[in-house]
């Protein structure tokens, strides 16, 4: 009987240990009070690739992705200058279809004036990611 009470406390404190190594009780609580796209957001502001509005700005897309429910992901284009994998994946759009009447600008500066002069603004997040849609007889 003392022989199990020993097994049993040291599993409990091994058990205790993984969960205090881990931070099970803290990630527990952000999953359970926190929504999926706060969870998300705040993931991709530590990501050395990502922000809300900066490099593959996937906090921007997913914003987007949540404000106006797309079926079709609207084609994206990024300006930065390093060259980044768009993501199309939060979109998880199985058939590869891209809605080309809507548009993502990421990264954008006033030197690409060009490419929005046939879209009209739906989105704007401090003039650097954008959410535009075709003007009716634009082509």
């Amino acid at each position: 009987m003392k022989n199990n009470i020993i097994k049993i406390s040291i599993l409990l404190c091994l058990c205790l240990a993984l969960f205090r190594n881990i931070d099970f009780f803290r990630k527990t609580y952000f999953v359970l009070t926190k929504d999926y796209n706060h969870r998300f957001m705040e993931s991709y502001k530590k990501d050395q690739f990502s922000g809300f509005c900066l490099k593959e700005s996937h906090g921007y897309v997913n914003y987007i992705k949540a404000k106006y429910k797309n079926k079709i992901p609207p084609k994206i284009i990024n300006l930065e200058q390093k060259i980044r994998k768009l993501p199309y994946w939060i979109f998880y759009n199985l058939h590869e279809e891209i809605n080309e009447n809507k548009l993502i600008i990421l990264n954008y500066n006033d030197t690409h004036i060009g490419l929005i002069k046939n879209f009209t603004v739906i989105d704007n997040y401090m003039n650097k990611c954008l959410y535009l849609d075709r003007k009716n007889g634009s082509s």
